[in-house]
């Protein structure tokens, strides 16, 4: 369990943090107009709350029930259901992903297409290094495709949050 910490708290704080810092000097350098702000009120609607709680969500539910399915002392129909788990948290994912694709307006689709531009070429490149890394150093304790699967919406997140980010308005630009 403490691999497991040290291996994946730094693998989210650290992009998180990186993100955060990105998109304050993108803020810095590109101020955003009038127009930017009115439509961003948008953003501030406790509705786009869901959208990045659910991709943090289900990483860590997956990432819980793989874990504990680990156990040895677990019967096997306990590890068949600590299967669905993780079905659910994606399946509550999508559905807040495609509601705000939906209802939203051009803004909103505008804000998910960032997102998806991040998260799509993100996934891909990590499942390439871990496609590499499995072929330079073969071990059993490298990730499965399985594994590949939780960062996908974790990337998503990431993209959203600093999509949201870029239009959100300050504190500065607040009356």
């Amino acid at each position: 369990m403490k691999s497991v910490l040290l291996v994946m708290l730094p693998s989210v704080l650290i992009p998180a943090v990186l993100v955060f810092i990105w998109a304050t000097v993108q803020r810095r350098k590109h101020p955003p107009s009038k127009e930017a702000l009115e439509s961003a009120a948008l953003l501030l609607d406790r509705r786009w709350l869901s959208s990045g709680l659910a991709p943090v969500t289900f990483t860590g539910v997956h990432e819980g029930a793989y874990s504990v399915r680990k156990l040895a002392l677990l019967h096997g129909m306990l590890k068949i259901a600590l299967l669905t788990v993780p079905v659910l948290a994606f399946a509550w994912f999508m559905y807040t992903f495609t509601r705000e694709l939906r209802k939203g307006d051009e803004f909103a689709r505008r804000v998910q297409l960032e997102a998806l531009s991040f998260a799509f070429p993100a996934i891909l490149f990590w499942m390439m290094g871990m496609w590499l890394m499995d072929e330079i150093w073969p071990t059993p304790h490298h990730g499965t495709f399985s594994g590949a699967l939780v960062f996908l919406p974790l990337m998503y997140c990431v993209g959203l949050f600093a999509a949201k980010g870029r239009y959100l308005p300050t504190h500065k630009d607040r009356p």
